[in-house]
């Protein structure tokens, strides 16, 4: 009998259409360079759940612009909200396992840089207890 997922094993493996897994996850956000109208900042992707994540989805709101991405791919970027989406060699990441993407942003009036309002595969991040979340309690 076919997996929920549309797999007839089951697997969660991501195929044309389907939707990332649910997740429990951690997202870190460094700045890793700065120069007067930049910087190179870097997004740590953990998983903290005992089911291995086949595709991953990012969103944020971000006082910045980002100019440059490698490791993801921008979906959409509207006003200061970003959604961001695993490429096609970092979207499978196994229990207890992290990826890492980065980009290039802009850095004008010393704004703060910083990640707000992330979500992880729609999970709220830093604001939901992830334990409760694997059990579907939000």
């Amino acid at each position: 009998m076919p997996g929920g997922d549309g797999n007839p094993d089951g697997s969660g493996n991501p195929g044309a259409g389907t939707d990332p897994d649910p997740i429990i996850g951690d997202v870190d956000f460094s700045v890793r360079s700065e120069w007067n109208t930049g910087f190179t900042g870097n997004v740590g992707i953990t998983n903290t759940g005992g089911k291995a994540i086949n595709g991953w989805k990012l969103e944020f709101t971000a006082p910045f612009e980002v100019n440059n991405i490698w490791g993801g791919k921008i979906l959409s970027h509207e006003g200061n909200q970003y959604t961001i989406e695993s490429a096609e060699w970092d979207g499978f990441i196994a229990p207890g396992a992290s990826i890492e993407l980065g980009f290039n942003g802009t850095n004008s009036d010393n704004m703060q840089l910083t990640l707000n309002n992330v979500e992880l595969n729609d999970v709220p991040i830093g604001t939901v207890d992830q334990t409760a979340a694997s059990s579907g309690i939000v």
